[in-house]
């Protein structure tokens, strides 16, 4: 999965201050689209660990009230196996590499083409 950027603080993507990943690809090409450079799938740089644990230290912060995945289309079949992996750790923080011993008690709010 590639992703085009990691905003914070960001106030426009849910409600609090937030930190939006950005992922990269979308085949639904709406009309009217407010970020059509999100289309292409190979634009942006590879999720990798470091992102997840960029994330992660991000959450910790105490305005931070939550995490905001769009883009593009997060849950593409070409992004859903490494967004699952991501949200799997976001949720539950069993990974000892990522240091950390709370919940971060933070919203998650995903934006997609598909309906609710």
């Amino acid at each position: 999965m590639n992703y085009l950027n990691i905003s914070y603080p960001d106030v426009n993507n849910g409600s609090g201050c937030r930190v939006t990943l950005w992922v990269a690809g979308c085949p639904h090409h709406c009309p009217e689209c407010h970020n059509p450079e999100s289309w292409d799938f190979n634009n942006g740089n590879t999720f990798t660990e470091k992102e997840i644990y960029d994330i992660l230290e991000i959450s910790k912060l105490d305005y931070i009230t939550g995490l905001t995945i769009s883009g593009g289309d997060p849950l593409v079949e070409n992004n859903y196996e490494t967004l699952l992996n991501f949200l799997n750790i976001i949720t539950t923080l069993q990974d000892s590499s990522f240091n950390t011993n709370c919940k971060l008690k933070k919203t998650i709010w995903l934006y997609t083409g598909y309906v609710w």
